[in-house]
């Protein structure tokens, strides 16, 4: 055992081209390079450290490069308040006949389903993975050796007796990752390397029943390069204001504006394509921004059918090609003109510039059943 903190920042600043030497005794390790000579004091013996829990089963094995990419695209919209609700500040693993990844944070709703198929394990639960956890599988698996599994070594052996290996399954058994869960621990592991952590305990929220209908509702269809730079333009204006960023679309332009009583207004117009009925609905500018962010391609938003009012106190429902799906709870922006002319008052947000209705997933708690099909 060693001081973990001290080795790696330690390591860090370490060339890779030196050769390391560690020497250990019975109190300490030394580790030296052709430069440099580091010190440390063994904190105890391998004997003290705990066991790691090992989950019973088989359990699950997945290609670990769709599990791997899509959980870590979740932890943007969990919660980073663990005094409020700890059980919202992981990602959600729906273990169903298709895998689905959940997270939320009371003003936003990420799912995701990464096109993974379950079968042999015990399934028609939620397992809600910290996300400490999902960072470390991230970093283990980008640099972790992941060399073929037992399905792989069958299909070189289906070679031996003059057949041809098929290419494509090889390389996809490559990727492959086991995943064992029994309701309070979850262990990841692909060639020399386990994973194991604890599941955060608690019933997510019943995420499923704050999906609007979007199919007959009002949508526009937008670059997301284009609508982020609209974005960017208005945000001074907005952080002056409310911190709201209003939408609004008619046929063949989406209009992003913003308000402040102090300072002004601006609007921007961009192209786009608008499915359904014109309509306006308001968001915060932060989350819009990191939503955008490093996005490419098309956005879509989505809105629940309605009168132009119904549709202003909308959740929106944005999409991306390859990836989660994001409801987003509207900011409640005063849309008339003040009798004087002058641009109505907004109204008041949540603390911190941030949407109002948190009371999204606590309320979502209430009778939930983990192992009950989405409404």
């Amino acid at each position: 055992m060693l001081p973990h903190r001290a080795l790696t920042e330690a390591l860090k600043f370490t060339p890779g081209r030196e050769m390391l030497t560690l020497t250990p005794d019975r109190q300490n390790v030394l580790l030296e390079t052709s430069g440099s000579r580091l010190r440390l004091i063994k904190p105890g013996q391998p004997r003290d450290f705990p066991p790691m829990p090992q989950p019973p089963g088989d359990g699950f094995r997945v290609d670990g490069d769709r599990l791997v990419r899509g959980l870590p695209e979740m932890l943007p919209y969990a919660s980073t308040d663990q005094k409020r609700a700890p059980i919202i500040t992981g990602v959600a693993v729906r273990l169903a006949e298709e895998l689905e990844l959940a997270s939320a944070d009371g003003f936003r709703l990420a799912i995701f389903q990464p096109g993974i198929q379950l079968s042999g394990g015990e399934t028609g639960h939620i397992a809600v993975v910290p996300g400490n956890t999902v960072k470390v599988l991230g970093t283990l698996w980008r640099k972790g050796d992941k060399p073929p599994d037992v399905d792989a070594a069958a299909i070189v052996g289906q070679t031996t007796n003059g057949g041809s290996v098929d290419i494509g399954r090889l390389a996809v058994a490559r990727r492959n990752l086991r995943m064992v869960e029994d309701r309070y621990h979850i262990r990841f592991s692909f060639g020399a390397i386990s994973l194991c952590s604890v599941l955060l305990q608690g019933e997510f929220p019943r995420y499923r029943q704050f999906v609007p209908v979007t199919e007959v509702g009002r949508r526009v269809m937008v670059h997301a390069e284009e609508l982020l730079r609209a974005v960017n333009q208005i945000a001074e204006i907005a952080s002056e204001g409310a911190n709201i960023a209003r939408l609004r679309w008619s046929t063949g332009q989406l209009v992003v504006s913003a308000r402040a009583a102090e300072v002004g207004e601006a609007e921007v117009s961009i192209p786009a394509v608008v499915e359904g009925d014109d309509a306006e609905i308001a968001f915060n500018l932060g989350y819009l921004q990191a939503y955008l962010w490093g996005k490419t391609d098309v956005v879509t938003i989505a809105t629940a059918p309605g009168d132009a009012e119904q549709v202003r106190n909308s959740m929106g429902v944005f999409s991306h090609r390859g990836g989660p799906m994001v409801i987003m709870m509207p900011m409640l922006a005063a849309a008339a003109e003040s009798a004087s002319g002058g641009p109505a008052e907004e109204e008041e947000p949540a603390a911190d510039g941030e949407p109002q209705h948190e009371e999204t997933t606590e309320a979502a708690t209430e009778d939930e059943q983990p192992g009950e099909p989405a409404p």
